[in-house]
């Protein structure tokens, strides 16, 4: 397994992000450039975690996508989510309806 070591202090460096580097030990860092995980194109300069939110985060399941790609798939899903807007509305309007109507 190839460990990688801070040139200061040899320490173990940790991981914290898209291809940043840090020791626990001394605080030197590094950054390696990293290309997106989606697409394969661009540097990879986000960490994405989908729909997952914090506890995909915690258990390590994120990958390394460029600004675009996450950008996409944030846009995505706000449309996905906005198309429930309408029906929400209508269940919130005859909700209130209702407790008019019992208050009567």
């Amino acid at each position: 397994m190839n460990v990688k070591k801070c040139k200061l202090c040899e320490a173990p460096l940790c991981h914290s992000g898209c291809g940043e580097w840090y020791c626990p030990l001394c605080d030197y860092s590094i950054k390696e450039p990293m290309i997106c995980g989606n697409c394969g194109k661009r540097e990879a300069t986000q960490n994405w975690v989908g729909e997952g939110g914090t506890l995909a985060w915690s258990h390590g399941m994120s990958q390394c996508w460029c600004e675009i790609c996450c950008t996409f798939e944030q846009l995505k899903y706000a449309k996905k989510i906005a198309n429930g807007i309408p029906e929400l509305e209508k269940k919130l309007n005859d909700l209130i309806a209702a407790e008019l109507k019992d208050e009567d």
